[in-house]
């Protein structure tokens, strides 16, 4: 019990256990940290288990490089970052339709347009109607925006 062990002192496997177990921001700071734990952190199963860990959706026939999956990761968890914060005096989303694919909805000053945060990581930009017929609110899609294409859809 006398020995000082450190954590790089430990199998390659189990330091790749333990990298897993990491959030992304924390395996980017440990990268920064010596060759040794920027070489783990720059293993394919790190960033497999963190695309996983984040359901972020990769096709079955599909083999991701080590690269693309650390870009898909890094891409997810900057939304999750910057976008996903809980801000007073977001209205609640239930007053627009119940079957929704998104996450995160934030209004545009003037309240008639809303940008809507995609569970896929595309953004949308959406004007907020009111139907004649039942009064209900609803959205309609202006433009959606992925990082990968630019602008899709409409």
């Amino acid at each position: 019990m006398g020995q000082n062990t450190k954590l790089l002192d430990l199998p390659s496997d189990i330091l790749l256990q333990i990298f897993g177990e990491c959030g992304v921001l924390d395996i980017l700071n440990l990268s920064s940290t010596c060759k040794q734990s920027q070489q783990i952190a720059d293993e394919h199963q790190v960033w497999s288990r963190q695309a996983r860990r984040l359901q972020i959706p990769v096709p079955p026939e599909a083999t991701p490089s080590k690269a693309e999956l650390k870009d898909w990761v890094i891409s997810r968890t900057r939304v999750h970052v910057c976008w996903i914060k809980h801000r007073p005096g977001d209205l609640a989303l239930h007053l627009f339709e119940k079957n929704t694919d998104f996450v995160d909805a934030h209004f545009i000053p003037g309240g008639e347009y809303i940008v809507l945060l995609y569970w896929t990581g595309v953004i949308g930009l959406n004007k907020i109607e009111k139907s004649v017929a039942t009064g209900e609110l609803h959205l309609r899609e202006i433009k959606r925006y992925c990082q990968d294409y630019g602008f899709v859809g409409k």
